[in-house]
């Protein structure tokens, strides 16, 4: 059985690898359906409250929270907010990003595994972020292909993700540059390498020290990485392509279609036919979190 109705694969919006729109009462009908985004998104409310979805789960827009999605994440908004500021980018800007930043790769706002993928802005940050976003505006309407909208885009993250090093809950540990580490290879190789055995050899670690490390940054094992990551990547094939459940369980790595199954049923209660006839709201209704 076949998903006769994928999702829509959304480009950027206008012309240029970098866009920024101000959202005066801004409405775009596309993205209150569930679709995936074509390139990288920094969004951040400043008057009124709003409702999006991302990766299935459920977040609250309101004034000051600043989001990060990824290409490639499945994105919905239900309720737009009053007036925000959008910030599109296309991939080569965020790997010239990583390039010059590694260690922020799959940390703070950037990690794909990071279950609240927004930070609240203080006052002095959402003023810095106003004056970006001008700039940047301003800076596209002369020069769309100039170095320094990378370095806007550049202050704009590192600014992020040292505020949210300071407002996160989990106590810092001496581990936690394995874990980012850890979470770097998941994310390269989750779909060929399922077991900790590659994880460990590559971070010259057992899998006690990766599960206690892992554990305290994140409140889950490495197993439990793996399985979250493959989760929400067969979701999201089920719902944005027209791929057989069995060419989507080869395309994750899985030699057996039959194990595939099983174990997408003993995570989410629905088997993968199941879930791409009930479609985008079994999801929400069954696995989304509340991010209030």
């Amino acid at each position: 059985m076949t998903n006769q109705h994928p999702l829509p694969f959304q480009p950027i919006l206008g012309d240029g690898p970098i866009q920024v729109f101000h959202m005066d009462h801004f409405f775009h009908a596309p993205s209150l359906q569930p679709h995936r985004h074509d390139f990288y998104m920094i969004f951040w409310v400043t008057e009124g409250a709003g409702v999006h979805f991302i990766d299935f789960r459920k977040y609250e827009l309101m004034p000051g929270r600043v989001f990060f999605v990824q290409q490639g994440q499945v994105h919905q908004v239900e309720k737009y907010p009053d007036r925000a500021w959008v910030v599109l980018f296309e991939e080569n800007y965020f790997r010239s990003f990583l390039n010059h930043n590694a260690n922020q790769e799959q940390s703070g706002i950037l990690d794909y595994f990071n279950d609240a993928p927004y930070v609240d802005l203080d006052h002095y940050t959402m003023e810095s972020f106003e004056a970006l976003a001008l700039l940047l505006s301003g800076e596209l309407r002369h020069y769309q292909k100039s170095r320094i909208l990378e370095y806007y885009i550049t202050i704009m993250l590192l600014q992020a993700n040292r505020l949210h090093k300071q407002q996160q809950t989990r106590p810092h540990t001496g581990q936690s540059e394995l874990v980012r580490q850890l979470k770097v290879l998941i994310e390269q190789h989750y779909r060929e390498h399922k077991d900790h055995h590659f994880y460990c050899r590559a971070l010259h670690a057992d899998i006690r020290k990766l599960n206690k490390a892992s554990t305290e940054a994140l409140g889950k094992t490495v197993y439990e990485l793996i399985r979250d990551r493959i989760l929400i990547e067969s979701k999201a094939l089920l719902l944005t392509t027209g791929l057989s459940v069995k060419e989507i369980s080869f395309n994750l790595g899985f030699a057996d279609p039959s194990y595939f199954c099983r174990l997408f049923r003993k995570m989410t209660g629905y088997s993968p036919v199941e879930f791409r006839r009930d479609g985008f709201e079994s999801s929400r209704c069954r696995t989304a979190e509340q991010h209030f």
